[in-house]
């Protein structure tokens, strides 16, 4: 596990940082209006993406438009938050990036992001009103107060979390998929397969990830922070018990915690279910295309398993323009993320993908429709938007998340130290942050 000051000098701006991003300024609106677009993606969905950018560029220049989009692969989510921050201090950053939703308050509050709201109600303009609640950047956080926010992020490919699992392994042991805690271990019990000491098949593969730890606080009635934001909540009671729900399964051997960390762990899972070594998984919805698309069996899909309360986190990425960017690129790039969330662009996005469509229009129209029809499956993450968890709009959230909770909650999988000793002191450790006093 990297150490934890390599952690923050790869992952989140701090606050000398901030200062430097403060100062930051573009080159000069005479250069070329093609706009520099950093994004994260591996697999089939690089692939889409990587056509829908070039589709876009040969619409602007049949159009006659000057205005073109280069779109430069940057790693995953966290190497490429990483990149922009190095770029946003050396005055090389990209027009447009997607950056996850912690991410949002950070770069926000450090005043580096375009107020989007004019673009949207100028001549390129964009439909606020039509983006799907849950999913647009009002309904993913709860601002302290309820004040609202400048509009910096238009969502992009956003997902939940959700249960994947091996229809024909349930048909032959006559079961359902688990609606509660309680069914989820009875029915990963129920399909753990083994030869002597060794487990040939887990009832479930899940990563321990903060985004699935977070799922389970909530379901147990439980939040990260006070509503002011000043406080962590998450230290006992519902944060103890989200990650024991893990960690019990883990030792009684009926969940398997793929080894590695971040995306490999995940890589992991989905190859456990895939190769029928799992016959459950947890894992992005943002999967849903290439694991039934791979699985040589019938994939069923069904909403997180509920506690004290049903409740799943969104996650995935939103669009952000960097207000250091000349005038003409910005332009270009709002063009591209207009373009993207138009409802023909969302609807073609979710069914080649798996991700969420962002636009309500798209939800109701005729494509996805038909889609939802024909593959239910892919219906599962739109219904469980109805009990979306939100992120607090707090500057710190990301360095809670990647700094704090995701190294307490691997130290517990390392035994070295109880789930009520790793969140509690985590939860100090996000207090003295959340209060200044954090390096």
């Amino acid at each position: 596990m990297p150490r934890r000051g390599i952690e923050r000098g790869r992952v989140v701006l701090r606050l000398g940082t901030v200062l430097v991003l403060l100062g930051c300024s573009g080159p000069s609106d005479s250069q070329s209006a093609q706009a520099s677009f950093w994004y994260s993606y591996g697999g089939r969905n690089r692939e889409v993406l990587e056509d829908l950018v070039g589709r876009f560029n040969a619409r602007e220049e049949k159009a006659g438009r000057p205005g073109r989009i280069k779109g430069t692969f940057q790693g995953d989510y966290f190497e490429a938050l990483a990149k922009l921050r190095a770029a946003l201090a050396s005055k090389h950053a990209p027009a447009l990036t997607h950056v996850v939703a912690e991410a949002v308050p950070n770069l926000a509050e450090a005043g580096v992001l375009e107020d989007l709201g004019p673009h949207a109600r100028g001549a390129d303009r964009l439909d606020l009103a039509d983006l799907v609640p849950a999913l647009s950047q009002e309904g993913t956080f709860d601002v302290p107060g309820g004040r609202p926010k400048p509009l910096v992020a238009i969502p992009f490919n956003r997902s939940t979390p959700i249960l994947y699992f091996n229809r024909r392994i349930f048909d032959e042991a006559s079961l359902q998929p688990p609606a509660t805690w309680t069914e989820l271990r009875a029915v990963a019990r129920a399909l753990t397969k083994k030869e002597g000491d060794r487990t040939e098949r887990w009832g479930l593969a899940c990563p321990l990830s903060w985004w699935f730890w977070y799922a389970a606080l909530h379901q147990a009635g439980g939040r990260l922070l006070s509503p002011d934001g000043r406080r962590a909540l998450f230290g006992s009671g519902p944060g103890v018990d989200a990650l024991r729900l893990f960690m019990d399964m883990t030792a009684e051997g009926s969940m398997r915690l793929p080894p590695g960390r971040d995306y490999s762990a995940w890589e992991t899972a989905h190859a456990d279910f895939v190769g029928g070594r799992a016959a459950m998984v947890i894992t992005s919805t943002a999967f849903l295309a290439y694991i039934t698309d791979t699985a040589r069996f019938d994939v069923g899909a069904a909403a997180l398993p509920g506690h004290t309360h049903r409740a799943v986190p969104t996650g995935g990425t939103f669009f952000v323009l960097l207000k250091s960017a000349p005038t003409a690129q910005k332009r270009t790039a709002w063009s591209f993320v207009r373009w993207m969330s138009e409802p023909a662009q969302t609807a073609e996005w979710s069914r080649r993908t798996g991700y969420l469509p962002v636009r309500t229009s798209a939800v109701e129209g005729a494509a996805m429709q038909a889609l939802y029809r024909d593959r239910p499956n892919f219906r599962v993450a739109l219904d469980q938007l109805q009990v979306a968890a939100r992120f607090p709009w707090n500057p710190q959230l990301l360095a809670i998340e990647r700094e704090i909770v995701q190294p307490a909650l691997e130290r517990v999988a390392a035994g070295q130290a109880t789930p009520e000793e790793a969140l509690a002191a985590a939860a100090r450790e996000a207090d003295a942050l959340l209060a200044g006093e954090g390096d």
